[in-house]
């Protein structure tokens, strides 16, 4: 419910701040990704950030299309459902 409320902001005014959070959670996520087995805890964090990348591609694609080099680039090449979201 945070998210959006910060893209709905007039001028795209929440853009920024939303873009760095989501850059400080594929930070923070990067190196269980990359080591391929997650524990059960990062599992259901990785859910969650697949959950809030699908209503991000529905509801704000345009969000997506402005960020999509920076998310990608910190996401790794064997995640391939939360790369094609950005893609």
């Amino acid at each position: 419910m945070f998210i959006p409320n910060l893209l709905l902001a007039k001028g795209q005014k929440g853009f920024g701040l939303a873009h760095q959070l989501l850059i400080d959670l594929f930070t923070f996520l990067h190196p269980y990704l990359a080591k391929g087995e997650l524990d059960p805890s990062i599992r259901e964090l990785y859910k969650g950030v697949l959950r809030v990348l699908l209503v991000l591609l529905h509801d704000f694609p345009e969000f997506l299309a402005e960020y999509h080099t920076s998310f990608v680039s910190l996401i790794p090449n064997n995640c391939v459902q939360v790369r094609q979201c950005e893609q």
